[in-house]
């Protein structure tokens, strides 16, 4: 302390014993009962301030715990509470003077905002608005109950990602035959899928796209597929309300047999698609091991989470009780990307604006200023069970005279899935 009173002179030193008596007031400490010590305290803007701390093995997830406390305590707003990027050994915490917007909507950050390249709109922060590159992830799960915001989280996300990604295609697992899915029902580039058979077909027909992509990636000595040069398009599984495909204790032994083998052709997803340009996207209300597979929510690394009914909710898909803590606004939700944890408002989409879109896209299609690179992948199962429809084979051949020699998706029934 001494040294800092030679350095930064009295001021600065009664204002770190401020913060430090604050920052006490939230009860940390470690296990030898040392607690946290304030490292340095910077005015990075006049509406924000950066707060550093010496953490002493504290974990991050104890101090975003203590959120609604270091607000309390401070007498500020949290804009976040991260690891300090140069080393773990400190805990930064950014207050804010900014206020949250009242509505957000997805149409005006449309129009205030040139999204790069495969991104797509997370939302509203206190810093203004954040996006994410979905290559990053390579995979999403949002979860939230009924009217939380989930579904129309979900629509921006993809209207987002599509206005981005020139080469998309998208296959739309619904299992609840919800009307949510009916906004993309004309959309040339989705394929919406409504019964469990045809859904657990479907991640197979995916397994056999991503292992015929390794083969032409290790054929032709590349690390990861890339769409222009490689003529395959970006592919994103979308699974709606993913505890009905992947729930354990369905009373029916075959759709329990389905279920399980949903679970596998997942975590296989999950685990190896991200050079295959194949990403996935689950929502649900409610995330345990029974509904998403542990080794599933692994392999997941970008997670949504909306306003919680139960601190262990929260844990199960944050790690930390952040999203029980929340205030109860539609759309307002945490972003948890390795050690960032983000506070967002998600921007309000209608079913009308997402039906203007898909009326875009057709435009669009028909003309040629969009394309797909490949075929649109069938996934209809074929009546010969080896898969070999002569029908399909042209059409692929035609559709893909720009692509890859020998490269073919092949189709499985769901007896061989069976097998």
């Amino acid at each position: 302390m001494l040294l800092i009173l030679i350095i930064h002179g009295f001021p600065y030193y009664a204002l770190m014993n401020r913060f430090q008596n604050r920052l006490n007031r939230a009860g940390l400490s470690n296990g030898l009962n040392w607690k946290p010590k304030v490292a340095s305290i910077n005015e990075e803007s006049f509406n924000r301030t950066k707060l550093t701390i010496y953490n002493g093995g504290i974990g991050i997830n104890e101090f975003q715990n203590k959120k609604d406390i270091f607000e309390a305590s401070f007498g500020r707003k949290i804009e976040a509470i991260t690891s300090d990027e140069l080393s773990p050994e400190y805990t930064v915490i950014m207050f804010t003077k900014n206020n949250w917007p009242k509505v957000v909507k997805f149409s005006s950050i449309c129009n205030n905002i040139n999204l790069h390249r495969d991104h797509f709109i997370l939302g509203h922060t206190l810093k203004g608005i954040v996006t994410q590159d979905i290559n990053e992830l390579p995979h999403m799960l949002i979860a939230g109950s009924t009217g939380s915001g989930k579904s129309i989280m979900m629509k921006e996300v993809l209207v987002s990602l599509m206005k981005s990604s020139p080469y998309l295609q998208v296959i739309f697992l619904d299992l609840k035959a919800g009307i949510e899915v009916q906004d993309f029902k004309n959309y040339p580039n989705v394929s919406i899928i409504k019964d469990m058979e045809s859904a657990v077909y479907v991640l197979k027909r995916i397994k056999t796209e991503m292992d015929q992509r390794f083969s032409y990636l290790e054929q032709n000595g590349h690390r990861e597929i890339v769409c222009e040069r490689d003529k395959m398009d970006k592919i994103l599984v979308v699974v709606d309300e993913a505890s009905v495909l992947y729930m354990s204790n369905y009373a029916n032994q075959q759709a329990m047999k389905l279920s399980r083998m949903a679970r596998e052709l997942t975590d296989s997803l999950a685990k190896l698609s991200r050079a295959a340009n194949i990403h996935l996207l689950l929502a649900t209300q409610k995330v345990t091991k029974e509904t998403i597979d542990t080794h599933i929510q692994e392999n997941i690394s970008g997670k949504f989470c909306f306003k919680t009914n139960t601190l262990a909710g929260s844990v199960t898909v944050l790690g930390n009780g952040a999203a029980y803590s929340l205030p109860d606004i539609p759309g307002r939700g945490f972003w948890s990307h390795g050690h960032k944890l983000i506070e967002v408002q998600v921007p309000l989409i209608t079913s009308e604006e997402v039906k203007q879109f898909g009326e875009k896209l057709v435009e669009e299609y028909k003309c040629g200023s969009r394309k797909m690179l490949q075929a649109k992948i069938n996934l209809e199962p074929n009546s010969n069970s080896n898969g070999d429809s002569n029908s399909d084979n042209n059409s692929n051949n035609n559709n893909q005279s720009n692509g890859p020699k020998n490269y073919k998706v092949e189709d499985v029934c769901i007896k061989q899935i069976e097998n």
